[in-house]
């Protein structure tokens, strides 16, 4: 389906890459023109932009935005004026482009975990070491550790009101989100109580460009991971088939497998060896082909199946600003011609064999003992196929609650918007899902875990799988 994480690697790309001088100004007459081209042009492409938020609540909060806007301002005040409204469309698929990080200033040089709302050091590229991995940082230049977590969860998008996806989100780019939503600084005084000691202690670290943080990285020469990966532990009569993307392109490209003749082996080779525990391992799949997930399914039903019933979408081809509006000319002008027209909002999208195929389960499908790990970036077309097995009653699900939206997530073809003066961009999301399923549960969330199981610091610190060795307990029970 979409490509999630490809987008949100993009984005960041455009934050390294970006506008050198971070202090450029926009006077009050182009940030109110480009307020209004993003409020028009959200308002009329998003597929259910009043699905979580009133279109009175946004319409304040476009005012609230216009009312702050001074004289003049930076471009990064403007930034965290409009996206906690972005935010609030609850879509994972639509989010902005910031593009004025200097590339010549430092960033954060450390990697960080976010475990219930607590902030860890994973990695310290710095060179003051006595800031170990797996300290709690308690603070950053004086700001609190729950101050930087509210302001930075205000701005992540996610799909519906979840926090697991913004959460992993947030400690993946903690560094962009801070020089992003903060600024950057030469020097990071950090808080910190001692992985060891549990001692208060305070440490200077100087920040690093992002060139030098990633030869940091490559000197650590750190494991390469397969995107999909399938081994069988005998002695434990259980099989393992990780699928960390469904992106089949991106992961030929990668890695030369191919996506569809892995989950066929896999599933052969489970039924050769009379394997009766399966562990479907889908952490870190924010998605990718759209038939990825029932494909994967059929191999887990003995019955022909839907999976959507119906791609909807509301603006009909007709923008405001079509000149600051990136999109496929060809497609829209045949997408325009074929779609079919609900009201005056509401448009079908009738040529996706998604909305029209009745799938046929496998012969002899797998029918053993079956557990799905899930996590917040278990999103897009990742998260439809945990809702697709849960809404059937397939398997034991552990981990946390996935990204996306269990009753069907946006995305398809999106329009990139880019502000004329600001240069901000936004990726907006082109339709919406409407799944084979009634939305009666789970409103605005994603799959809930059978089991709620998480890593603590110490598992990451010393590479145990958490989630997996809780599986093999529940097994061997």
């Amino acid at each position: 389906m979409t490509r999630l994480l490809t987008l949100i690697i993009f984005l960041w790309t455009q934050l390294a890459v970006g506008q050198p001088d971070a202090r450029d100004l926009l006077t009050k007459e182009s940030a109110l023109e480009d307020l209004t081209i993003l409020e028009t042009s959200l308002l009329e492409i998003h597929p259910s932009i009043y699905r979580y938020t009133s279109k009175n609540e946004f319409k304040r909060d476009f005012e609230n935005a216009r009312n702050a806007i001074k004289q003049s301002l930076r471009i990064i005040e403007f930034s965290n004026l409009v996206a906690p409204i972005i935010a609030k469309v609850h879509c994972g698929h639509t989010f902005t482009i910031v593009s004025y990080v200097d590339e010549n200033k430092g960033l954060l040089p450390l990697e960080v975990k976010l475990i219930n709302d607590r902030l860890f050091v994973l990695k310290n590229y710095s060179s003051r070491k006595e800031l170990l991995p797996g300290s709690e940082i308690l603070e950053i230049n004086g700001i609190p550790t729950a101050n930087l977590l509210r302001n930075f969860r205000s701005k992540a998008v996610s799909d519906g009101y979840g926090l697991t996806f913004k959460d992993r989100t947030i400690e993946k780019y903690f560094r962009e989100n801070f020089a992003t939503y903060i600024n950057q600084p030469d020097s990071f005084q950090i808080s910190f109580e001692d992985y060891e000691t549990k001692n208060f202690k305070i440490a200077t670290i100087e920040a690093l460009t992002n060139e030098s943080i990633r030869r940091k990285v490559e000197d650590l020469h750190p494991a390469e991971e397969k995107p999909l990966d399938f081994y069988i532990t005998k002695e434990k009569n259980v099989a393992v088939l990780k699928l960390r993307s469904f992106m089949a392109k991106g992961i030929k490209k990668q890695s030369g497998q191919n996506l569809k003749k892995v989950i066929k082996k896999s599933f052969e080779e489970m039924e050769k060896n009379k394997v009766n525990n399966l562990v479907i391992d889908i952490r870190w799949n924010t998605g990718g082909k759209a038939s990825a997930a029932p494909l994967l399914f059929s191999y887990l039903t003995n019955k022909d199946f839907k999976f959507k019933r119906k791609l909807i979408f509301r603006h009909g081809y007709r923008f405001s600003y079509p000149e600051y509006l990136n999109r496929n000319k060809f497609n829209d002008w045949v997408n325009k011609n074929l779609d079919k027209k609900i009201n005056d909002s509401t448009y079908e999208w009738t040529h996706h064999r998604n909305t029209k195929k009745t799938y046929k389960a496998k012969n002899n499908p797998y029918d053993g003992n079956l557990y799905i790990i899930i996590n917040g970036m278990t999103a897009s077309s990742g998260a439809e196929f945990a809702a697709l097995a849960h809404v059937n009653g397939k398997g034991i699900f552990v981990g946390e609650e996935s990204g996306g939206d269990y009753n069907g997530v946006n995305g398809y073809d999106r329009t990139y918007l880019q502000l004329p003066h600001s240069k901000i961009g936004l990726t907006i999301a082109g339709w919406r899902s409407i799944m084979a399923w009634d939305e009666t549960k789970y409103i605005g969330h994603g799959v809930p875990p059978t089991y709620e199981v998480y890593p603590e610091i110490k598992d990451l610190l010393t590479g145990q799988d958490t989630e997996l060795k809780f599986i093999y307990a529940l097994i061997k029970k």
